[in-house]
């Protein structure tokens, strides 16, 4: 079992997202990628994208594999910034009803990035600040 979705697909096609330096999230102002944290995801221009991925990248951090015991290892970080920009630009067209925000995406990765290797290892769902990514409508 692989739980590399949790880190790459929470907005990377679920959304890179979320990865944990707690700075995000909240009010409309610009979270940590600078982008507005009420705009949607699935309306970005390109240079958003490119900005929300990049943050959601630094956060995520470099590769980095915990093994879980059992042949279960989980991969953390080390996504591209491009393979993210690739996922969030069809984000959109595969999830025309998603709500989700930028600021819900940050806090997600900072959520994710924030787990022990425990917490990652564990059957237990993703942190809730991760709802609005995971939810029907956006998955």
């Amino acid at each position: 079992m692989t739980k590399r979705w949790m880190i790459s697909a929470a907005l990377c096609t679920g959304l890179c997202a979320g990865l944990a330096a707690a700075c995000g999230g909240g009010g409309s102002g610009g979270g940590g990628s600078g982008v507005a944290t009420d705009k949607q995801l699935i309306n970005l221009q390109s240079a958003d994208v490119t900005r929300v991925c990049a943050y959601l990248a630094d956060v995520a951090g470099p590769a980095r594999m915990v093994d879980c015991g059992g042949g279960n290892i989980v991969t953390i970080g080390g996504d591209s910034t491009t393979e993210c920009e690739t996922d969030l630009a069809v984000f959109g067209t595969s999830n025309p009803n998603c709500t989700a925000t930028v600021g819900q995406a940050e806090d997600c990765f900072e959520a994710l990035a924030a787990q022990t290797d425990a917490q990652l290892c564990s059957d237990s769902p993703p942190p809730a600040a991760c709802s609005a990514l995971f939810g029907p409508d956006c998955n």
